[in-house]
Formats: structure tokens, C-alpha cells, sequence
């Protein structure tokens, strides 16, 4: 596992629909309990759908490559919406026209073949 997956794992982040806030946090106690959680490497973005704002975490992945720079890349394997209407803790409690849209993205996102890295440009196709 890499240094970042380490620091990862001592912070939390906090996410309040109340407010639409979003904070980082060291772990404390008692966050364990009574709360959703899930392992994530990352925000995917903001995703508005069918006037319901979804936040998509990605919560599995695998390294596939490592760079000449030391950096990894990874392919995005699973992911996560988060509902940010208000007393819905999973999309799977939305309308069955909801759920269907937002499992579709899902599918696309987890198995086509959606990649990243935390430090290197893996969008250029120019050697340096």
C-alpha cells in the first residue's frame, strides 16, 4: 500500500446535507457508529439527476500502472452516489426511475475502463 493510502485512512470526511457542507476531519471517536460510511479514494464529482444532486465516490480500485515518476494509476472499479436530498441515506430508497438511471451510470463508470492518478497527467499523449 502507498504513503497516500496511509495518510487516507487517519482523516475523515464529513459530509452535512443540512447545509451542503463538506469538511476534512481527523478520525475521532465514535465514528464508527450510526453513520454511512465508505472506503473512498477520491470524489468523482457532482452529478445532477432527474433534479436529485448525487455526489460519486470512488470506493474500489485497482493499480495498473506505475509511472516513470513513481505516481500510480488506477482503474475505477466501484463507485458510490450519495444522495444530497435531505433524510436519504441511499439512492436505492428513490424512485425506481432514479434508481435505474443512476445504476446505469454506475455500470458505465465501473466497467469501462475509467482511470486516474493522483499526481501525474494521464491525460496527455505527448512523451516529455
Amino acid at each position: 500500500m502507498d504513503d497516500y493510502n496511509e495518510l487516507m485512512r487517519s482523516d475523515v470526511l464529513i459530509i452535512q446535507k443540512k447545509g451542503c457542507e463538506m469538511y476534512q476531519r481527523n478520525r475521532q471517536e465514535g465514528d464508527d457508529s450510526g453513520r454511512v460510511q465508505y472506503p473512498t479514494y477520491g470524489i468523482l464529482g457532482i452529478l445532477n439527476v432527474g433534479s436529485h444532486i448525487f455526489v460519486i465516490l470512488i470506493i474500489e480500485r485497482r493499480v495498473v500502472a506505475k509511472m516513470p515518476s513513481g505516481d500510480f494509476v488506477y482503474r475505477i472499479t466501484g463507485v458510490e452516489f450519495i444522495p444530497f436530498d435531505k433524510n436519504i441515506l441511499n439512492y436505492l430508497h428513490m424512485p425506481q426511475e432514479i434508481v435505474k438511471y443512476v445504476d446505469g451510470i454506475k455500470k458505465i463508470l465501473q466497467e469501462q475502463g475509467f482511470y486516474y492518478s493522483y499526481h501525474a497527467d494521464i491525460t496527455s499523449s505527448q512523451q516529455r
